[in-house]
């Protein structure tokens, strides 16, 4: 017996005189498998995130960004040409550093401290923080670059 019939069966259902299910007990057993079902969902979201090494909620009391709109802004910005990205499919680019492990390197690649805004600033143009560097600015706004560094510093 699978999981949602072990379930079904072990709530008292009232039944018509025809026999079936009352139109409410099917309800309440409907709303029942639906908390059930979103728990679950919840409870995978959070485990796959730290089973990932990520942590979107330090990062976002960290960073004040939201890490997924920060995921989708490095694929729509092309950021996978050139990083490895953990948890963007495809982001394997070689050019520059990879990403994964982010939050747990002190250093930006420059050497300087890394801080939420110096990251944000990097962001947004590289080339304005350090003259040297050879990450392109491709535009990317002061409010997408929050993003994305806040889906960075969820990299464990």
């Amino acid at each position: 017996m699978n999981g949602w019939a072990s379930i079904r069966d072990s709530i008292p259902l009232e039944m018509t005189s025809s026999g079936q299910d009352s139109p409410w007990a099917t309800l309440a057993l409907a709303a029942i498998m639906a908390v059930i079902a979103t728990a679950a969902s919840l409870g995978a979201v959070y485990y796959m995130q730290q089973a990932a090494g990520r942590d979107f909620e330090a990062a976002r009391r960290l960073v004040g960004g939201d890490p997924e709109k920060g995921l989708t802004a490095m694929k729509r910005y092309g950021c996978a040409a050139c990083h490895t990205i953990p948890g963007l499919a495809g982001a394997r680019g070689m050019v520059g550093p990879t990403l994964a492990g982010f939050s747990t390197r002190p250093l930006m690649p420059d050497g300087m401290q890394k801080t939420p805004e110096l990251v944000i600033q990097w962001i947004v143009n590289p080339i304005g923080v350090d003259p040297k560097a050879t990450m392109p600015a491709v535009g990317v706004t002061e409010t997408d670059a929050r993003d994305i560094a806040t889906y960075l510093f969820a990299l464990k």
